[in-house]
């Protein structure tokens, strides 16, 4: 099963999902992953690792605009 048909049976499911090491360690910028992630109707919550307070900041500066769209 390919991810697009996954993610299609999860949203007609109602299942609620955990999105998990959303930034790959640091591979994918904040911003992107927030926007994409809370664009996802299923996606319940978000766990994110946090290495410093610069990184606090990005990330959930990044959540915050994100969530106000």
């Amino acid at each position: 099963m390919r991810g697009e048909e996954f993610m299609e049976m999860v949203k007609e499911s109602g299942v609620k999902i955990i999105a998990m090491k959303p930034l790959a360690a640091g591979s994918i910028n904040p911003r992107e992953a927030m926007e994409y992630l809370f664009s996802l109707r299923n996606i319940s919550s978000v766990a994110v690792g946090i290495a410093s307070i610069e990184e606090a900041k990005e990330t959930f500066s990044a959540a915050i605009a994100a969530l106000s769209r």
